[in-house]
């Protein structure tokens, strides 16, 4: 793995103590864990260089003398939250305290950003920055375009019985609901048996059978997340139920749409944004099928604030597609589709907590993001993007 730069270093730890402190508050063992390795590199660095500077121009940010890029990953989530509140530079100086530091990531974590004020050790200033065109990577392409590889190697029984079963569906075969409880029922009990969630998510980078591998992850994702909730008995069943045919109206959408290793064109999305709506049919001419199930694969790109998303509606979509959507969301970053940049666990937890309150219920991506973090601290492997490389 490349060695992270300085720059980037210090980009990540400021923004996971900003991130902790939000998530957990300013007594919470994760904040304090973050907040003193963040003070500790800083020392570390000011012992060679007695002024540190950390400038916004344009989409980069400058740290001595490096150029950072900050359209993706933690240096984007650091430059958001600087220009949120009006920030164009920090500088930190010889003598910082960790009271003066940590007092700096209260305000940067602050939900609703007000005005950052200087101390004695670190200043800031303001500066007009470049226009952006949200420069993160489109969660939204990432959760539709699929790039099946090559890869072969045997796979969980679970995904090949949903391949079978999404196919009958897509050829407007009846299906037997039980069939997709059975499968429910599978993951179900791997969580129960590995006890931690990052054990049971298959590795579906490069994968020919990517989709249905992706499903259920999906799938495990939402059960495990909502059983962290305190969903349980028939709800827990109908959720992963739900989640296992949120995206059956994938199978109405042309491949060469969903493998193109690149951004689709209006005529492409036109397409994609059918999909919703072709599941939902296809989910209500079966017997037995449950509501919830129709709904999500309804909802589950509507966007929680009603501005974005598709199919558009006069409503809101329910709690549990928006649950899918953000475990939807965080297996399509974590899975790591093979033409887009590795993103470790934090990064995906970023570029959710990015979109909260937009795309996404800020609630539930607040309570995901403990969720997961708690998983990872368990199992101590946060630089890890691998889960299959566990022991």
């Amino acid at each position: 793995m490349q060695r992270p730069t300085r720059s980037s270093q210090v980009c990540t730890l400021l923004l996971t103590s900003a991130s902790r402190c939000r998530l957990y508050g300013v007594e919470h063992r994760l904040f304090r864990q973050a907040l003193e390795e963040l003070y500790g590199y800083l020392r570390f660095e000011l012992a060679e260089d007695s002024t540190l500077r950390i400038a916004v121009s344009g989409d980069e940010l400058i740290y001595r003398q490096d150029r950072l890029n900050a359209t993706k990953g933690p240096p984007y989530g650091l430059l958001r939250r600087l220009d949120d509140r009006g920030i164009g530079f920090l500088e930190f100086q010889a003598g910082l305290t960790l009271t003066e530091l940590q007092d700096f990531c209260v305000a940067l974590a602050d939900a609703s950003p007000t005005s950052v004020r200087a101390s004695r050790h670190l200043k800031v200033g303001t500066a007009n920055l470049d226009p952006r065109t949200n420069p993160v990577e489109n969660p939204e392409a990432l959760r539709v375009q699929d790039l099946s590889g090559s890869r072969d190697d045997p796979v969980a029984e679970e995904a090949t019985l949903l391949r079978e079963l999404s196919h009958r569906l897509s050829q407007d075969y009846a299906v037997q609901t039980i069939d997709f409880k059975e499968i429910v029922l599978s993951l179900l009990s791997h969580m129960a048996h590995e006890g931690n969630i990052f054990l049971n998510l298959a590795e579906v980078r490069d994968h020919n059978l990517f989709t249905y591998l992706h499903t259920c992850n999906v799938a495990t994702l939402s059960m495990g997340f909502g059983l962290a909730l305190g969903i349980s008995g028939e709800a827990a069943y109908d959720l992963g139920t739900a989640a296992l045919l949120h995206d059956v109206g994938k199978n109405f959408i042309p491949r060469e749409i969903l493998d193109k290793p690149g951004p689709l064109t209006p005529e492409e999305w036109k397409t994609v944004q059918e999909h919703p709506q072709r599941g939902a049919e296809v989910l209500m001419r079966q017997a037995n099928v449950n509501h919830l199930a129709v709904t999500a694969a309804y909802e589950h790109h509507m966007h929680h604030d009603g501005v974005g998303g598709y199919p558009k509606t006069e409503y809101a979509p329910c709690l549990q597609s928006q649950l899918i959507a953000v475990a939807d969301t965080f297996d399509a970053l974590f899975g790591r589709r093979s033409y887009h940049a590795k993103f470790e666990v934090l990064d995906a937890i970023e570029i959710l907590q990015l979109n909260s309150g937009t795309m996404y219920h800020p609630q539930l991506v607040d309570e995901f993001s403990r969720f997961m973090t708690a998983n990872i601290e368990r199992h101590e492997w946060i630089g890890s993007t691998d889960p299959t490389a566990q022991s």
